[in-house]
């Protein structure tokens, strides 16, 4: 070649530099692969600890605590809170992470959607698990006042069987946190979140059932221990109290040969 012309490549520069590009491509490809099966690892660890960490508690408002402080770790999301339905309402029970923005539980228990002004409500209804990139640039996203912060969304219904428990919501401060690949994880770890609400709620409902049998109990020992007719609804009286706490309680007696009713014992 003349001097100040580049010489064309011959075929086997070509050649080589096909190998290269092909193996920098293959190591490339490994690479991601790799870090791929690293993040899915460290995913199913996180959901694990996640797991283990929640269904140890027994108390509602702990286990939901302790979803949300979870759920914080294993997203990168700034905010995180826990909604429940109620009609076509639904309303934040329990939150985390918004006092960093200025925002009380007060404040986020206010903050009410409804399925027929909020589509990424109704979709949760529905079962799937919508994701937001950008709040700016969504045509369906409703900002709200006290909530401009917001650039990135992402909840997932939290389900046991076939009943609804609630929303797990995580809000993030910048745009483009929560991808596709959220809406799995995310799905996953609400089903884990189900499992631990389904259990505390079991929990206190077999607390509740035994402290009203053991009222029952005493109530029976109470009448049991008299044979005074107004000794034994005045214990009726006491036991019913503290069983069912209302703001009137009466017990009425069967009386005369009609069996008409009379109020025997009233209290207030």
């Amino acid at each position: 070649a003349s001097r100040g012309q580049s010489a064309a490549p011959d075929s086997s520069h070509l050649r080589l530099a096909r190998i290269v590009s092909h193996q920098a491509a293959s190591a490339l490809g490994i690479s991601r692969l790799v870090e791929s099966e690293r993040e899915q690892r460290s995913l199913a660890e996180a959901l694990e600890l996640a797991s283990l960490s929640i269904s140890r508690r027994l108390d509602l408002d702990q286990v939901l605590d302790g979803i949300l402080e979870q759920v914080m770790r294993v997203f990168p999301c700034d905010a995180a809170n826990f909604m429940t339905l109620e009609g076509d309402r639904s309303q934040i029970t329990r939150s985390l992470g918004y006092g960093v923005f200025g925002l009380s539980h007060d404040f986020l228990q206010k903050a009410t959607l409804t399925t027929s002004a909020h589509a990424t409500l109704a979709r949760m209804i529905d079962g799937k698990t919508p994701v937001v990139e950008d709040t700016h640039t969504d045509p369906a996203w409703i900002t709200r006042a006290g909530l401009e912060w917001i650039r990135s969304w992402a909840g997932a219904p939290v389900r046991f069987g076939d009943t609804l428990l609630g929303f797990l919501n995580l809000d993030s401060a910048r745009p483009g946190m929560f991808n596709a690949q959220t809406e799995r994880r995310l799905a996953a770890f609400a089903a884990h979140a189900a499992s631990a609400i389904h259990n505390a709620r079991t929990y206190l409902d077999l607390q509740v059932q035994h402290q009203r049998l053991e009222q029952v109990h005493q109530i029976g020992n109470a009448i049991a221990g008299t044979l005074s007719p107004d000794q034994i609804e005045h214990e009726l009286m006491r036991g019913l109290q503290r069983a069912a706490p209302a703001r009137h309680t009466a017990v009425y007696r069967c009386e005369g040969p009609a069996r008409a009713l009379a109020c025997s014992a009233f209290a207030h």
